[in-house]
């Protein structure tokens, strides 16, 4: 699979995470962080992440599919994912069960800040293309 099929699973996987997030926090902050993790203040966190996630997600897959700022949506996505996890990794009280959130986190900063280097990239490399043949046709 390539980077843009890569990004656009991973996108609509955050668009849904979000959604989840958003309209069922209870239930989605117990599976996360256990029983005892879903509070009114938690819940209101969860759709503010939700809602981050749902617009993260949504911006990456318009800007992959047009091929317009693909790599600083990406980039942006994988910033957060790489706060998201060294805040689950840092944070004390965070049950066990949640760690694994924390190398998820990680790993998708990792993968989304190569495929955000490889659509700059790309696009560095249109554009001296580009360049090349307006040289060439004397434009």
């Amino acid at each position: 699979m390539d980077h843009r099929t890569n990004v656009l699973a991973v996108a609509r996987g955050r668009i849904v995470m979000g959604l989840a997030m958003s309209l069922v926090p209870g239930v989605m902050l117990r599976v996360l962080f256990g029983r005892n993790a879903s509070t009114k203040t938690a819940r209101v966190l969860a759709r503010m992440f939700g809602a981050r996630e749902i617009v993260l997600g949504i911006g990456t897959v318009t800007s992959v599919k047009e091929r317009t700022q693909d790599a600083e949506w990406v980039s942006a996505c994988a910033v957060a994912d790489a706060v998201d996890g060294l805040v689950m990794a840092l944070s004390p009280g965070v049950p066990r069960r949640s760690r694994p959130a924390a190398l998820v986190g990680g790993i998708a900063a990792l993968l989304g800040m190569q495929a955000a280097r490889a659509f700059a990239d790309e696009r560095a490399a249109a554009k001296t293309e580009a360049a090349l043949v307006d040289a060439t046709v004397g434009r």
